[in-house]
């Protein structure tokens, strides 16, 4: 019999894939390559009556922070020990706060930062320490990019005046160009922020 902890039945059997648990009623599995199809596949049987099949209730969320950069954490002795500033906290993807984390603290095109191989390296280790793995690892870039395209859209709807934000006209066009300016970073040297996460 396997042993339940808080809940959590360790399922055994099957060939492929370890780490399958029972919470409740749900069975729950780790992500794979496949995830996508098999979710689009069990909600297609689903949509067309099939109950031979189980249900696919989606991907567990978390609260995100939404900002978590260097502006938002308290440091001792030159080591952040706390985070601040959860107003813009809401459900969401792990991914949207890594792929925010990897940008702002490992991340820069400025003259004078690290190499991109050095970043890429910095950004490997955020997501080790993370604990990030498979699929997800795969499309951290992604979610850099996307966060930083989500950034610059934000800014830009500031300077159209919503939403309301207590910055100068300057601040809100550096904030645009600095934003699309790590897109770009990021976007050139993408292979090797890839490689080093294999």
């Amino acid at each position: 019999m396997s042993e339940i902890v808080d809940g959590v039945v360790p399922l055994r059997g099957g060939r492929i894939t370890r780490g399958v648990v029972r919470i409740g009623d749900t069975v729950r599995r780790p992500a794979s390559g496949a995830s996508p199809f098999v979710a689009s596949l069990l909600d297609l049987l689903e949509s067309r009556g099939f109950t031979g099949a189980p249900r696919y209730l989606g991907r567990h969320q978390v609260v995100c922070h939404h900002d978590l950069g260097p502006n938002n954490a308290v440091f001792q002795d030159e080591r952040p020990v706390a985070f601040i500033d959860f107003d813009m906290a809401a459900p969401g993807s792990p991914l949207e706060d890594v792929g925010y984390m990897s940008w702002l603290w490992c991340v820069s095109s400025k003259a004078g930062a690290p190499s991109a191989d050095v970043q890429a390296t910095q950004v490997r280790v955020l997501a080790d320490a993370y604990g990030l793995a498979g699929p997800e690892r795969a499309v951290l870039v992604d979610a850099m990019l996307e966060r930083q395209v989500r950034n610059a859209r934000f800014w830009a709807e500031v300077q159209a005046g919503f939403p309301a934000v207590e910055v100068t006209d300057e601040q809100i066009s550096d904030r645009i160009t600095w934003s699309r300016r790590e897109h770009g970073h990021v976007a050139e040297h993408r292979k090797v922020f890839e490689d080093a996460l294999k």
